[in-house]
């Protein structure tokens, strides 16, 4: 609503030079090429709607799209500006501003460098359906789910602008099974954001070796969730963007047959529930990762 507001009163000041050049003419600033109304304040924004530059077809055309899904162009363009001076030299730990949000570099490989979001940036569920539905087919895969259609549609194209997309080099994504119970991590597949797998989150947050230390399975009938609990777990805890509390984030990884893996928001890994446990109702934060290109 502010963003709209501010482009509102850019309109309006061209019916007030209109106004004006019936009875004072407006000064001119040659330095900026921009036309000035005295005593009236805008906005960085609307300043640029009046500038020389405001004729490049790019900018009429690309503005009014991302003011509809709500990025503030003007800024992100000077966030891109200002990574793109520093990109060559980033490191493994450094954190980076992109797509206006915060991201931790985890690894840096043929110049492109995994980023995460530092924030959970959204609250969602795994699934919507309830069991009578899934029966026939009651795992969902990272290829079928719908945090990937979320993450690789809405997100992608709401989030990120048309040079800031350019940025993103799409990969190949491997899910492999759930190495405790075995429940089928699908087909591999083509994506530009996704979530990380177990491994990945073992790999860069710290591995104490319990990912290949399959547990017992426990006596039939019995309920049990597991978990890799270990000296790590403060370090993968991550907070909602919005509330600033510590929030559970979904993993792309399989848990045991109706689930997803994901983080606790103590910082534990859960690897799923024994015996067919199901999360239907839980809300979890997506945490999106993506390979940013290093050679621009």
């Amino acid at each position: 609503m502010v963003k709209l507001a501010k482009y509102t009163l850019a309109i309006t000041l061209m019916f007030t030079l209109t106004a004006c050049s019936q009875n004072e003419e407006p000064s001119f600033n040659e330095t900026t090429n921009i036309i000035v109304v005295e005593e009236q304040e805008m906005s960085q924004e609307a300043l640029y709607l009046f500038s020389e530059e405001s004729d490049d077809a790019s900018v009429e055309e690309g503005e009014a799209e991302y003011v509809a899904i709500g990025i503030d162009y003007v800024n992100r363009q000077e966030e891109l500006s200002e990574l793109k001076e520093k990109i060559s030299s980033v490191e493994i730990g450094d954190r980076v501003r992109f797509g206006g949000h915060d991201w931790s570099i985890l690894d840096i490989q043929d110049g492109k460098a995994l980023i995460l979001s530092d924030k959970a940036l959204s609250e969602r569920r795994f699934r919507t359906s309830v069991p009578r539905v899934v029966v026939e087919d009651p795992t969902i895969t990272w290829e079928t789910s719908s945090f990937r259609r979320y993450l690789n549609g809405t997100f992608y194209e709401n989030t990120f602008t048309s040079d800031e997309k350019k940025l993103i080099v799409e990969t190949k994504i491997v899910t492999n099974s759930n190495p405790w119970f075995g429940a089928r991590g699908g087909n591999d597949t083509m994506d530009k954001i996704f979530l990380l797998s177990y491994e990945e989150v073992v790999k860069y947050f710290g591995d104490s070796g319990q990912l290949d230390e399959v547990p017992e399975q426990l006596p039939a009938g019995r309920r049990e969730a597991a978990y890799i609990d270990d000296q790590y777990n403060e370090l993968r805890i991550v907070k909602n963007i919005e509330t600033g509390l510590p929030s559970l984030w979904w993993l792309r990884s399989p848990g045991y047959s109706l689930e997803a893996a994901h983080i606790r928001n103590d910082g534990r890994i859960y690897m799923g529930m024994h015996y067919n446990e199901h999360l239907y109702t839980i809300f979890g934060g997506i945490r999106p990762a993506l390979w940013l290109d290093l050679d621009v």
